[in-house]
């Protein structure tokens, strides 16, 4: 590590030229591309795997959204959301998973409702041999998945 900090100190600092008065908040050349290549960066958006907290949380319990989320990652995947023709290329990857179950399609969507990339997606079990009132491995319609896709290295 002493190794390493002393080639980083005999580095030129590193200048970032500022912008010149242009704020960009759409890459507004991406609807030119060539489809096949839109196609393309829409799959490699897709193939971003995040970790799925799976639980069962009673309505009564104050405070359930704060224990819904994974730490650095959104609830919501953007590339859903960013415009049509990503929603249609995320869709192919991605399936609706909520109280009602795995992959309805159509229909309004939840506060509650996630989409999932059952391919790549980790969903790690939590340990139900410890005692925790409001976090317990779902049941009811989420049990189609199968335990052999769990990564068995990954912890909370």
């Amino acid at each position: 590590m002493l190794q390493l900090k002393t080639l980083v100190s005999t580095l030129p600092p590193l200048e970032m030229p500022a912008p010149h008065g242009i704020n960009l908040h759409a890459f507004a050349l991406f609807p030119d591309l060539p489809p096949k290549i839109r196609d393309a960066i829409w799959f490699l958006a897709s193939c971003e795997p995040r970790r799925i907290k799976l639980f069962f949380v009673e309505n009564h319990l104050k405070g359930w959204m704060d224990k819904m989320a994974v730490p650095g990652q959104t609830r919501h995947l953007g590339i859903v959301h960013a415009c049509h023709e990503s929603r249609q290329a995320a869709l192919k990857h991605y399936e609706i998973c909520d109280a009602y179950g795995f992959g309805r399609q159509g229909g309004a969507v939840g506060f509650n409702t996630i989409y999932v990339n059952l391919s790549i997606d980790p969903f790690p079990i939590p340990d139900t041999t410890k005692t925790c009132p409001d976090f317990a491995p779902v049941t009811g319609h989420c049990t189609q998945l199968r335990t052999s896709k769990f990564p068995e290295n990954l912890t909370y």
